[in-house]
């Protein structure tokens, strides 16, 4: 077996650090007479990597009928496809599931285990099996029957898989959420599941509560109840309607989270006992919900395997509003404590969902190339190759034809070129894996801002603000926009470990509550030095939504009002900041002193009231804006370079890893005609929608030249 070992951001294997090049190639969708052209294809291609699924119910066709050598289908014949991969000198990325998503019948699991076991499916709060995932039903996660039929399936595909020695990552279920049922929010989506008496009644969730409050009391204060006992408190069906009501609702939300842990967990130590040794992956958990990965790696992790939090990216065509998105996915997989950012899935081809999308050249580029500059050490290009839903394991369509690199007969489309010439450029410089980004500012996260997003909380933090990881929504637009490169940083966990190791400016969305330790730590950091930046609100209570005025009384405030928008969208409320004035979309905070020890940086345009101020406390600076700025008008990025001193040009996006001796940058021209920058005085021309390589030893910058 390679040794393959997590370390300094990078994969080692046998010694050698590699930046893990990887293209999905699924031989259960593929004739098994192309399997060699694929794996010709994915060599040519540079990819030093294959990744596949192993689905549960392509093998075990009957319960308790097993065929990895091909017997009653030709592309069932996974022995011989992982000698081929070994023979093509690949690594290999295995995937065994239970559950693969994979658009494949039933994500993979088989039809019997749905249809003879019932007790196994999710329930909602009506006590039904959780219907809103309209593809197939998810199953309740720990159940023991569904937990002693995967590990009969476990045992099974291990033994064949164990005999490969070339395996560097075994990924654990895929896309870990419900089957997507607690993706983003919508009305009651936190009361989608997941009620199976396995864990409500008695169950796993009383457990949960135990550990959480210790005493019954302690409970009953905080859920204005009167249970005499954890096994009697039953969970949450409905919206509250008051603030115990919705602390009970927030803890809810945090066990399904917890349970995602356990059952991750669970898989993990069956492998292991199995004989499999890691390094072990988790690919885009609770899918969408970035800022929750932090909890979930916290809860896998273990010093006797290694494990990684990988992220998928699909955007369609690459517009500049995409940056700012596929920045904060890398980010937040890095904030996560993964020990390598890895990338599981990214766009290769007009998968079904973006169909409606025709890709051109330039957008692979720019997708590909970015997420390598942002700091990825691994992508696997989902899907390398064509293929078909053989007969009875439709998704709900049986074409797999979704203009991937190879078409199903291994013929390149146009695409494959650009994967060459990036795998290339990887052989050609393997110290890209020890390098880091370089970033102009941090932006604070607090995960339980995108809990509250999971059900109508009575806080007002609404989707459109969490949708993009719960801390920032279109400000992370923004700053992608005006190239101003952000580090994510978790509140909870981050921050508290190490407050003097981040940029010295430091943004944080803020509502009506947060963490009193948190709001100790970052009058801590400021007061070292540090400059804080707190949009939207300042928090005036803690957790527990008892008052905690720790910063705003740092900050000498008099007064706070608040200025609505309106109810229309064309009443909205203007900025004036300099000498320009811009529309802001939200709510306006307006603030008022007793003293005159600040600094007026934003005022509302049409009462002249301070909007926007700085104060100096301590060593350093704290400085508020009392909304959301965000990218909808050409102006917000006028005022976002003003305000956060970044030069920049529109469509022209600049970004840099590097260490001691070596940098990559990577020089993104969104534009639709060439351009040129210059670089330490010497000129580079940016081929229109185009992202450029400049290679930089010592002083020296040289543009990568893609023969």
């Amino acid at each position: 077996m390679s040794s393959v070992n997590l370390k300094n951001g990078y994969f080692e294997i046998d010694g050698k650090k590699q930046f893990i090049l990887s293209g999905e190639i699924q031989y259960f969708r593929i004739k098994k007479d192309k399997w060699r052209k694929m794996l010709e294809g994915l060599c040519e291609a540079n990819c030093n990597t294959l990744s596949t699924y192993i689905p549960w119910n392509w093998h075990e066709y009957e319960q308790g009928k097993f065929d990895f050598t091909g017997e009653t289908h030709p592309s069932r014949d996974l022995v011989s496809f992982l000698k081929l991969v070994k023979e093509y000198g690949l690594n290999l990325v295995i995937k065994g599931g239970p559950h693969i998503h994979a658009e494949f019948s039933n994500g993979g699991i088989p039809k019997w285990v749905l249809s003879r076991y019932p007790e196994v499916l999710c329930l909602d709060n009506q006590g039904k099996p959780t219907g809103n995932y309209a593809f197939y039903p998810p199953v309740t996660y720990l159940h023991p029957t569904y937990m002693e039929l995967v590990k009969k399936w476990y045992e099974a595909f291990t033994k064949i898989v164990l005999s490969s020695d070339n395996i560097i990552l075994w990924q654990v279920d895929n896309e870990v959420s419900y089957s997507l049922s607690f993706f983003h929010y919508s009305p009651g989506q936190a009361f989608t599941g997941d009620y199976n008496p396995f864990l409500v009644e008695n169950g796993l969730y009383q457990q949960y509560l135990t550990k959480k409050f210790k005493n019954i009391e302690v409970l009953n204060a905080r859920y204005g109840e009167n249970n005499t006992d954890f096994t009697l408190v039953s969970p949450p069906r409905r919206e509250p309607t008051n603030e115990a009501e919705q602390f009970k609702v927030f803890d809810w939300c945090e066990f399904r989270e917890k349970l995602v842990g356990m059952y991750v967990r669970s898989l993990i130590e069956t492998l292991f006992e199995l004989g499999c040794r890691g390094p072990f992956s988790v690919d885009d958990p609770l899918l969408g919900y970035d800022t929750s990965w932090k909890g979930i790696y916290d809860q896998v992790k273990d010093p006797r395997w290694q494990v990684v939090i990988g992220y998928t990216y699909y955007t369609g065509n690459m517009e500049e509003e995409s940056i700012g998105y596929h920045l904060s996915r890398i980010e937040f997989t890095r904030a996560s404590g993964t020990p390598v950012v890895s990338n599981h899935e990214i766009q290769a081809g007009n998968v079904y969902f973006l169909s409606h999308w025709k890709q051109s050249p330039s957008d692979y580029d720019l997708i590909w190339k970015t997420s390598i500059g942002f700091g990825s050490n691994m992508i696997n290009f989902y899907w390398f190759c064509d293929g078909y839903n053989f007969l009875g394991y439709e998704h709900f369509l049986p074409e797999m034809n979704f203009s991937s690199p190879l078409d199903r007969d291994g013929n390149k489309r146009f695409q494959f070129g650009i994967i060459k010439k990036i795998g290339k450029m990887l052989k050609n410089y393997p110290e890209i894996v020890e390098t880091t980004p370089d970033y102009d500012l941090a932006v604070g996260y607090y995960h339980p801002y995108a809990r509250a997003g999971k059900f109508n909380n009575l806080e007002g933090i609404g989707n459109f603000e969490l949708s993009k990881g719960g801390a920032v929504g279109s400000f992370i637009d923004l700053l992608g926009v005006c190239n101003i490169n952000f580090q994510m940083l978790n509140l909870e966990a981050n921050f508290k470990e190490n407050i003097f190791s981040f940029p010295a400016r430091l943004v944080v969305v803020c509502y009506e509550f947060l963490d009193k330790s948190i709001q100790k730590s970052l009058l801590d950091y400021v007061s070292a030095g540090g400059h804080l930046i707190l949009l939207n609100k300042i928090p005036l209570k803690d957790e527990n939504m008892q008052e905690c005025k720790i910063l705003y009384d740092s900050l000498k405030i008099a007064k706070v009002d608040c200025l609505p928008k309106g109810k229309g969208f064309f009443e909205i409320n203007r900025v004036g900041y300099k000498n320009y004035d811009f529309c802001v979309y939200d709510d306006l905070q307006v603030y008022e002193f007793n003293d005159k020890n600040y600094s007026v940086d934003l005022t509302s345009f049409s009462s002249g009231r301070i909007c926007g101020f700085s104060r100096n406390v301590g060593k350093g600076k704290i400085s508020v804006i009392g909304f959301i700025p965000r990218v909808f008008l050409d102006v917000s990025r006028n005022f976002a370079r003003d305000y956060f001193v970044k030069k920049s040009r529109d469509g022209i996006l600049i970004y840099e890893r590097k260490n001691k001796d070596f940098s990559l940058l990577t020089v993104c021209n969104l534009l639709e005609k060439e351009e040129k920058i210059k670089i330490n005085q010497k000129e580079f021309i940016l081929p229109p929608r185009q992202a450029t390589f400049i290679i930089k030893k010592g002083e020296k910058y040289e543009k990568w030249e893609e023969e």
